[in-house]
């Protein structure tokens, strides 16, 4: 008889007559048609046991009925594992992105800096100078300092006042934490204004001169919530303080590109009145733990 459009046989095995008897490896028992497991023939096919009569027991053998089935998931098991891995991305993802955004603007910063200072070691060389002092010289405008570091940086643009270009336009630069602007609300820490240096590679380089390098100063006091103390005229109250600095660097590593935050890609170091450059506290962190310090905040929301 034709099942499936396979062919059938019949076998029939003899039952064993001995009983159970004790052997090497234990003991022997009577074969029967609960302890025969269904056996695959040469050719194709299994050995099926069926219930049968007398002392015979009849197998039919089924070539087609036993298949081997490969181990598959099913549709729910593939959505549970999409699933997971997407919550998984979703929570480490922002984190990676944060920190490759991180090791590249270390990267920038730290050639900036080197690109500066070897630019400032090349125009002292040049003109016979015992310190930077010949470059950020108290007797010159923040506009003459510039154009003279602008000579020797290979394929800068100079953006003086009043320059056109688009990259020279002013652009607001965020402090590296949120800042009170002294009425409650987040505001800028600085902001990037011509005259200014545009190199190649677009990263930006300003220098701001002072005609003294000790002097005093005038700023606006702010309670202990940063808020502005307001006077009896209705205007921020005013004090005075005292600094060294005959002139601000401010280093961009990327330009008007973002963040444009202190701490992240806008560094400020100070030329001091014993003709050493000092370091922007901010900056010592990306030279000595390869790390930038900052926290991105929105403008104009309340402090």
């Amino acid at each position: 008889m034709a099942r499936g459009g396979a062919q059938l046989r019949r076998v029939f095995i003899k039952k064993s007559p001995l009983p159970a008897s004790p052997g090497l490896f234990g003991v022997y028992k009577p074969l029967t048609s609960s302890t025969l497991q269904p056996v695959n023939l040469k050719g194709g096919g299994t050995v099926v046991p069926e219930a049968g009569e007398g002392n015979s027991e009849p197998f039919t053998l089924h070539p087609s009925r036993f298949t081997s089935r490969k181990a598959a998931f099913t549709l729910a098991e593939v959505l549970i594992t999409l699933g997971i891995i997407g919550i998984v991305a979703a929570m480490t993802l922002p984190s990676t992105v944060a920190k490759y955004k991180d090791k590249v603007l270390v990267s920038q910063a730290k050639k900036l800096y080197s690109e500066t200072m070897n630019g400032i070691k090349l125009y002292t060389a040049k003109n016979n100078c015992a310190d930077a002092s010949c470059l950020f010289d108290t007797s010159k405008t923040t506009d003459e300092v510039n154009r003279e570091f602008f000579k020797i940086l290979e394929g800068a643009t100079y953006c003086e006042q009043g320059n056109k270009k688009d990259v020279c336009q002013k652009y607001m630069i965020l402090s590296n934490k949120k800042l009170n602007n002294g009425y409650g609300q987040t505001g800028y820490g600085d902001n990037m204004t011509q005259p200014f240096i545009v190199l190649k590679t677009g990263s930006i380089i300003k220098i701001v001169q002072h005609s003294q390098c000790i002097r005093e100063y005038e700023y606006n006091l702010k309670d202990e919530n940063g808020n502005f103390v307001i006077g009896d005229d209705g205007q921020p109250e005013k004090a005075t303080g005292t600094t060294d600095g005959c002139a601000y660097l401010y280093l961009d590593s990327n330009g008007q590109k973002g963040p444009n935050q202190k701490g992240a890609d806008v560094f400020t170091h100070t030329f001091k009145s014993n003709g050493k450059i000092n370091i922007d506290s901010l900056f010592k962190k990306v030279l000595t733990e390869d790390k930038v310090e900052y926290s991105p905040y929105r403008i104009g929301v309340e402090y």
